[in-house]
């Protein structure tokens, strides 16, 4: 994708935003930049160094969700009566649909649960 995107630069095309594009394009602004100032100092970053931020986001990010998803599943199973007001709402809002129809229709469901948020916000705040 790093190739790729670099390879979309120079043709001048435009892409779909990622965060791997974002990287890249802001790598190669930067560097452009740079150069026009006649700075040959930073020149962009390396691919190594795109595919190591690359790591690093990826890491941060599923392990930010592993830990979340850990307390608030252990705080649900502690405390059996808010288990049970989220899940009130959670049938309020889904009812009786299929997994096919509530993946299809995330963006119109998930604003609806006020108390799942609550509870991720409440969890996170606290943290």
């Amino acid at each position: 994708m790093v190739r790729e995107e670099k390879v979309a630069i120079a043709e001048g095309h435009t892409r779909s935003a990622t965060i791997t594009n974002g990287l890249v394009r802001a790598s190669e602004a930067m560097g452009r930049e740079n150069a026009r100032k006649g700075d040959e100092t930073f020149k962009g970053l390396t691919e190594a160094e795109i595919y190591g931020n690359l790591f690093v986001y990826n890491f941060a990010g599923h392990d930010t969700t592993a830990i979340a998803s850990n307390c608030v599943l252990h705080l649900l199973a502690a405390y059996p009566e808010v288990q049970n007001w989220a899940r009130e709402e959670i049938i309020t809002v889904l009812g009786d649909r299929s997994d096919d129809l509530v993946m299809k229709e995330y963006s119109d469901l998930y604003p609806k649960l006020n108390r799942c948020l609550a509870l991720l916000v409440s969890l996170l705040s606290s943290a």
